[in-house]
């Protein structure tokens, strides 16, 4: 079996080309400058260069600024082959010039964008997001070349609310940059970080935002393996003895089993190239760059899916939220009505139903009453063309009339056990010889 894993071990290496870096490596900070194909490697007194091309290995010796302090505190960024460091706080930025660290920022350290995303586009060093002082940004900074300082760079199209994130991982392609998986705070608990797997896209050429929608994969912020390595629009992440590859630009997600070469990488820097993987190695004493096609680096690809569930799900939770508010809206109708039938009289066919007590009226009577209901003044007239009969006399119709309004008049009393009338004749306003009838609606 020990046999078998060190035949295993050596295939793998025969397999990758290998260059010494340095003896006693930790700490050090890596800078890869993938357009020109360079390494670097910066220690407290020297740094090494390798060019990939020829694998040739250049080491100089290295001045800090007195106020530098050599660490994991910063993020390398290459803009025109010259690296910077930032500090990953936000504020000081440091470059190598020869052969030496230098500050060349005016600015100071504000602790406002830890976790911002870094970013290189037309000539200029960007930074987005970012959390301090108990919260979340989600504006752009660049570093100007005319002041040395962070500047606010404001952006056209707002349309659509920038994210508030930080911490987030970040694919930049020709036309878009990709923010996803970051975290965000607790509204209620501003020191309680939540994770965020909202997918969003910045147009750099429009710029405006564009929210894609949920990330299918999952970051496991406590793995210690946990690392990162960029192939053009593509993000690769080692984590759990697996590699991930993420496709933003094509919605895709692919996850392969990690190769033996891959394990071999340390999990402070790895660096992808189109056609072949660059990765560091360590066994703690010395420390080596490794140089493989990419074909060798990956292993069995175990599953290929959708990176993001697209937008329209984002509004699932508002849908159902409008849902629920229009029952519960027809439920209170409900309730009402039902109330209403408890409490106020309800007109049917044949009568009145009121407090589970029915009162029948004729067909006329329900004329009547459905006319009186109908508007605040009824013109005596109107009720007497309901009862009036063609046989009768004008004064005998006027008696029916009369005698109808009554009868309904005590029905009405009785069903609602009121004392006065509730149907009263007065004279018109506009017209004193007329006479119009009026009902208490209170029961209806």
């Amino acid at each position: 079996m020990r046999l078998f894993i060190l035949f295993f071990l050596l295939s793998a290496k025969v397999l990758c080309q290998e260059i010494f870096i340095t003896d006693s490596p930790d700490p050090y900070i890596t800078v890869s400058d993938s357009e020109n194909r360079t390494m670097y490697y910066l220690f407290y007194d020297h740094y090494v260069k390798i060019d990939l091309n020829s694998m040739e290995r250049v080491s100089k010796p290295l001045t800090l600024e007195k106020d530098f302090i050599f660490g994991p505190f910063y993020i390398p960024v290459v803009k025109n082959s010259s690296i910077y460091l930032l500090l990953h706080y936000g504020g000081l930025v440091y470059t190598l010039k020869n052969d030496s660290i230098q500050r060349i920022d005016k600015s100071y350290e504000h602790k406002m964008q830890n976790g911002a995303a870094v970013f290189v586009h037309d000539d200029k060093i960007f930074r987005y997001g970012g959390y301090g002082f108990w919260s979340v940004h989600n504006v752009f900074t660049y570093l100007s070349d005319e002041t040395n300082e962070w500047e606010y760079a404001a952006y056209k199209n707002h349309e659509v609310e920038a994210p508030d994130i930080f911490s987030m991982l970040t694919i930049k392609s020709d036309e878009n940059i990709f923010f996803f998986n970051g975290y965000t705070l607790d509204p209620m608990d501003r020191i309680k970080w939540l994770p965020s797997k909202e997918v969003w896209k910045y147009s750099l050429a429009d710029e405006k935002w564009t929210y894609l929608g949920i990330s299918n994969w999952s970051r496991d912020r406590s793995s210690m393996t946990l690392n990162y390595a960029d192939k053009g629009d593509l993000k690769y992440v080692f984590q759990d003895n697996r590699v991930t590859e993420i496709d933003p630009e094509r919605n895709l997600l692919r996850v392969y089993e990690q190769s033996p070469i891959s394990k071999l990488g340390d999990s402070k820097v790895q660096m992808m190239f189109d056609d072949q993987i660059v990765y560091s190695s360590g066994d703690g004493k010395s420390l080596y760059l490794g140089v493989v096609p990419s074909a060798h680096f990956f292993g069995k690809k175990i599953f290929e899916g959708k990176f993001y569930t697209s937008s329209w799900k984002r509004f699932l939770p508002y849908a159902l939220y409008l849902l629920g508010a229009v029952v519960l809206l027809f439920f209170v109708k409900w309730l009402i009505k039902l109330r209403k039938r408890k409490t106020k009289a309800v007109m049917l066919s044949n009568g009145l139903s009121y407090k589970n007590k029915f009162t029948e009226f004729d067909k006329e009577t329900m004329e009547i009453l459905t006319l009186l209901l109908s508007d605040k003044r009824i013109p005596s007239s109107e009720i007497l063309k309901i009862v009036e009969k063609e046989q009768f006399s004008p004064a005998h119709n006027e008696r029916i009339k009369v005698q109808k309004v009554n009868d309904l008049n005590i029905k009405l009393q009785t069903l609602f056990g009121e004392k006065e009338a509730m149907i009263k004749s007065v004279k018109s306003k506009e017209d004193r010889r007329i006479r119009v009838y009026t009902l208490d609606r209170t029961h209806f």
